[in-house]
């Protein structure tokens, strides 16, 4: 190959790999869910059946949509989705960042 083509090539594998560092959508999911639950258990919800039922709805449905890298704090604003039982698809925006425990959700 010339030197032409090999950075162009370069390049485009620097920017995909760039792209791989963001959560996946179980981590961003499983990390969306960590933050629910804790906040339902500071609301007195956590023993509430209907509540705890709602909470799996909603993970059911997470949808990660598009990251980017965040700018002055740790880790990756990624706008997504889920479904809330009686209120319908919400769309969010919230920060991701990976501790050494795992991801972490932070709302914006």
């Amino acid at each position: 190959m010339t030197k032409a083509r090999i950075l162009p090539v370069g390049a485009l594998l620097v920017m995909l790999g760039a792209c791989s560092d963001g959560p996946s959508e179980s981590d961003a999911k499983a990390a969306f869910a960590r933050e629910m639950s804790s906040l339902m258990s500071l609301l007195g919800t956590a023993r509430n059946p209907a509540a705890m039922s709602a909470t799996n709805d909603i993970m059911r449905t997470f949808r990660l949509g598009e990251c980017a890298k965040a700018t002055g704090q740790p880790g990756y604003v990624c706008s997504f989705s889920v479904e809330v039982p009686g209120l319908g698809k919400q769309v969010d925006q919230g920060r991701f960042a990976k501790f050494d425990d795992g991801w972490k959700y932070f709302k914006r």
